[in-house]
């Protein structure tokens, strides 16, 4: 069953505010991004680097966009 827009931006608020959240995404992108700062790293590493930190981006843009569907709908 699938929730409604207001149910679903009410869970999409609490985790985008939720501090262990945000610690891990911070972190996760932060471990990610010193991939290109490494001499050693070679193209593949940082390719590797930069797809998980745009998916970890991807995912919390999908979060913030269903909080602001639901307050387009209102």
């Amino acid at each position: 069953m699938a929730l409604s827009k207001e149910d679903k931006a009410a869970r999409a608020h609490a985790i985008v505010t939720d501090a262990v959240f945000l610690e891990a995404i911070s972190l996760a992108k932060e471990y990610h991004t010193k991939t290109f700062l490494r001499h050693a790293s070679s193209e593949a590493d940082v390719m590797e680097a930069r797809q998980k930190i745009l998916a970890l981006t991807e995912v919390s843009n999908q979060l913030l966009k269903f909080i602001a569907d639901a307050k387009l709908s209102k």
